[in-house]
């Protein structure tokens, strides 16, 4: 059985000796985004962006957990490239995520639990990681309105885009379940047995995503940014976007309630 806690051998690439000033830093731009000690942040990250970071990925995991030691910090893990009607299977420990070095090595590491979606799980690490994440894999569907993605605005999370666009923001797929925008999910559950990682088994029934909305959620962006609601910014050498779910949710259902098909392809 594999540790789930082994490394991933993310490390800085060869030749390249980073700045030792950029943990310094690191916190000094995490502040001037308005990302503060303690507070809860829903990560989307491309590691390659940052350019470089003394310890490689884990040196810079290490960083945010101390960062977010008395908040939650989440990052999503999903495995829906693996997890699907062929291969209905979720092991919580051993399924690995589709969405990036990071992320897989998050998921990891100690003291972080991981929710038990099968394919649409996050990773979280703080001292309530473990509640907020709990019953995620009883929604039914990928992104449902009461699982961790849906109550985000709940817990005032942030929500920071480092490296990527909206079109990897996956909380934007719960808020078109709120929404209840039409032919987002196939009809028909598949049943999808669950290891946790105590070993337990079940089956849960779930309905899978249908179409590719996401390739679309960029039509959020200028809206956003020009009522301020989300800015940009930098963390490292990375570009990024940063804003409050609350206000994500508050401006994306405003835009769905009159637009409805605003995600479909052209």
């Amino acid at each position: 059985m594999t540790d789930p806690h082994a490394s991933t051998g993310m490390t800085t690439p060869r030749g390249h000796n980073p700045d030792p000033e950029l943990p310094r830093r690191l916190l000094r731009d995490l502040e001037a985004l308005g990302i503060h000690p303690g507070s809860n942040l829903l990560l989307h990250t491309s590691f390659r962006s940052l350019g470089g970071y003394p310890g490689g990925g884990e040196g810079f995991l290490d960083a945010l957990c101390a960062y977010f030691a008395d908040g939650l910090l989440l990052l999503p893990a999903l495995s829906w490239e693996t997890v699907n009607a062929d291969h209905p299977f979720f092991d919580q420990l051993e399924t690995a995520s589709c969405v990036g070095y990071l992320p897989e090595a998050f998921r990891r590491r100690p003291g972080v639990y991981r929710s038990a979606h099968p394919t649409h799980s996050l990773s979280g690490f703080g001292p309530w990681a473990d509640l907020y994440l709990a019953g995620d894999e009883h929604g039914g569907t990928p992104c449902a309105p009461r699982s961790p993605w849906g109550r985000l605005p709940e817990i005032n999370a942030r929500i920071l885009m480092l490296g990527c666009d909206l079109t990897s923001m996956t909380t934007l797929h719960a808020i078109e379940e709120v929404a209840a925008i039409s032919d987002r999910l196939t009809d028909d559950p598949v049943d999808i047995t669950i290891r946790y990682s105590d070993g337990r088994e079940r089956q849960v029934p779930l309905r899978f995503h249908s179409g590719h909305p996401s390739n679309q959620y960029w039509k959020l962006e200028a809206g956003l940014l020009e009522r301020g609601l989300m800015r940009r910014g930098r963390l490292l050498a990375a570009d990024c976007l940063v804003l409050d779910a609350v206000d994500l949710f508050t401006y994306s259902l405003e835009r769905l309630r009159r637009e409805p098909r605003l995600f479909d392809a052209p």
